[in-house]
């Protein structure tokens, strides 16, 4: 059990490049004491996903496994466990099974969250494909025409400049 606890803990510690995943905003100091207590922050971690929608990024670790009951849960059987107390033993069963529910129910919200990002990705995946087939209809003119048009423009160029040198010769 203390072994589980110690991973409970190192969990809640867990750190991915340079910052705890767990700790809220706090994101450079462990947000878990050895002793398995939290000393991290409460807010939650957002951003946003498009112009209207923001959305929880991580748990907290206080959301994970304090809230839970998950590190009191395990301490508790610890101490039941080392002091041979069968009554205490399974009083703490419960807890443990409430604390697997709400893990479960934290899980879930992962879930939901995924999802969001997804159908997010696909609306941004949407939009990008709308947005290039737009742009490739604006700039993608046949190269027969784009030649006739810069025939064009450059016969209506050497027109204007002609004139304006018959102009500049008649008043001098």
């Amino acid at each position: 059990v203390q072994s589980l606890l110690a991973q409970a803990i190192s969990l809640g510690n867990l750190k991915i490049g340079d910052q705890y995943v767990f700790g809220g905003t706090e994101t450079g100091t462990p947000p878990f004491q050895a002793d398995g207590t939290y000393v991290g922050d409460t807010t939650v971690r957002q951003t946003q996903v498009d112009d209207s929608t923001t959305m929880n990024t991580t748990h907290t670790g206080a959301q994970l496994l304090v809230d839970t009951g998950v590190i009191q849960s395990l301490k508790t059987l610890a101490t039941a466990m080392n002091s041979n107390d069968a009554a205490g033993i399974r009083g703490v069963i419960t807890n443990i099974d409430s604390a697997f529910d709400q893990t479960q129910t934290n899980l879930a919200e992962v879930g939901a969250n995924t999802n969001q990002l997804d159908a997010a990705g696909t609306n941004f995946d949407s939009r990008t494909a709308s947005l290039t087939a737009q742009r490739s209809a604006l700039a993608e003119i046949p190269l027969e025409e784009a030649s006739l048009h810069l025939a064009t423009v450059q016969n209506a160029l050497q027109a204007g400049l002609l004139a304006t040198s018959r102009i500049l010769n008649t008043n001098l």
